[in-house]
C-alpha cells in the first residue's frame, strides 16, 4: 500500500543523522527521514544544482538592475 502525505512547515533548522535527515519546523515540530548514503548523495546534487540555479538567478537579477541603474545615471 502506497500513501502519500504532503506537510507544509516553514523551515528552521536541519540535521543529517547516521541513517537519515530530520528537519525541524519554526514550532519545534520535526520530521525525520530515514536514508542511505546513496539517497542522502543523491540529495546533495539535487540540493546543489538548485543552489547553483538560485544563485544564477540572483546574479541575473543584479546586474539587470545595475543596468538600469547605470542607465539611469546617464
Amino acid at each position: 500500500m502506497k500513501i502519500e502525505q504532503h506537510v507544509d512547515i516553514k523551515y528552521n533548522w536541519s540535521y543529517c543523522t547516521y541513517n537519515g535527515l530530520e528537519i525541524e519546523d519554526s514550532d519545534s515540530n520535526k520530521i525525520t527521514i530515514r536514508m542511505s548514503d546513496d539517497q542522502i548523495i543523491d540529495l546533495t546534487e539535487k540540493l546543489n544544482a538548485k543552489v547553483e540555479y538560485i544563485n544564477e538567478k540572483r546574479k541575473e537579477q543584479l546586474l539587470k538592475e545595475q543596468a538600469e541603474d547605470a542607465d539611469a545615471d546617464s
